[in-house]
């Protein structure tokens, strides 16, 4: 009967300290005398980590971790959990925690220190992504850095071939300019020689203007010639002609311009001098001597210059294309129509 009482003593007690604790107890990590020794604030962390991960009641408040007593027996145990089991599965919270269950404050700063950690990470991956992207563009404008350059020494390459034709061709073009220059020169004394010919077979002619013309093509020139010597120009002589001939018809149906050949050179100036002092008032009528037409170019344009020089005073002659003012040789200022010689071209002279 005492063994009765003291088992019935012993079991409120057993009951009690079965209220007090869990229903369901979790394995608990035995504590080292090391982690007992902390201080207040150290365990308070290491107890809201545990409850963290193992889960707690809602609603209850924090309270620093206690390991409960171990009970005594094993069967007590596994009898005292397998009564309370319902009650306990009624009551179990979550495995996953909410962050908002937590209110130990140091776990709480920890967390946000956490969270903004795991915002800078992302933060870091972003750019992380940028700068993946950034190598990705600059690659590609190495690329085409590289293939610029590429196509810059080939155009460097053309430029120097063009570079060395062109000297090729400068070179061409003076050795050319310098054979223009040459056949021009000859030309030109070539040209000179034949006017030159043509002046010394017209030395002994004569061109009379103004001589009645009739258009008739039977008519006899040269005895027209000889009646218009002796009524108009009053030379009793007798000339004798190579030829006679009349010059081109004109538009205006004006008497025609008769050429004539002198045998002799002195009938021809004695001609010459006495339709000078004969035919002076008698406009009509011009004789002159024949020229070539290049000849006859370069007379109009020193005849202005003549006249000049002789109303100042000057003592001035046209012979043929010469024209001498007090006995030296004038030369005008004409335009040069032949190019200058390939060396003044050169040092920049000609013009």
């Amino acid at each position: 009967m005492a063994d009765k009482k003291n088992s019935k003593n012993s079991n409120p007690q057993n009951s009690k300290s079965k209220e007090q604790s869990p229903a369901c107890s979790i394995p608990q990590p035995t504590q080292t005398n090391q982690e007992t020794n902390q201080s207040p604030l150290t365990s308070n962390v290491y107890s809201a980590a545990y409850q963290t991960w193992y889960g707690t009641y809602p609603g209850y408040p924090f309270t620093p971790f206690q390991p409960p007593a171990p009970h005594t027996t094993p069967a007590n145990i596994m009898q005292s959990n397998y009564q309370q089991l319902p009650a306990m599965l009624s009551t179990m919270p979550l495995l996953t925690p909410s962050p908002y269950q937590y209110t130990n404050p140091d776990l709480n700063k920890f967390m946000s220190e956490v969270t903004e950690r795991l915002k800078k990470l992302d933060m870091l991956e972003d750019i992380l992504q940028r700068v993946v992207s950034m190598e990705t563009h600059c690659k590609k404008i190495d690329f085409e850095v590289s293939n610029m350059k590429e196509q810059i020494k080939t155009h460097t390459n053309n430029i120097i071939n063009l570079d060395q034709g062109l000297s090729e061709m400068s070179n061409r073009v003076q050795d050319m300019r310098e054979q223009n220059y040459i056949l021009f020169e000859e030309n030109r004394q070539l040209k000179e020689k034949v006017i030159e010919q043509q002046s010394r077979s017209m030395r002994e002619n004569l061109i009379f203007k103004g001589v009645p013309d009739d258009y008739n093509p039977d008519e006899d020139t040269e005895e027209i010639l000889k009646d218009f010597i002796k009524s108009e120009i009053q030379i009793e002589e007798e000339i004798n002609f190579h030829v006679v001939h009349r010059l081109k018809p004109k538009k205006d149906k004006s008497p025609r311009g008769i050429v004539a050949k002198f045998e002799h050179r002195k009938d021809r100036n004695m001609v010459l001098s006495a339709a000078i002092q004969k035919l002076k008032n008698k406009k009509q009528f011009v004789v002159h001597e024949q020229y070539p037409i290049e000849i006859i170019e370069r007379r109009r344009k020193l005849v202005p210059i003549l006249k000049d020089a002789r109303t100042k005073g000057h003592e001035a002659v046209l012979k043929e294309d010469r024209l001498y003012i007090d006995k030296k040789r004038f030369y005008p200022r004409t335009s040069s129509q032949h190019p200058p010689p390939p060396v003044a071209m050169d040092h920049g002279n000609g013009e």
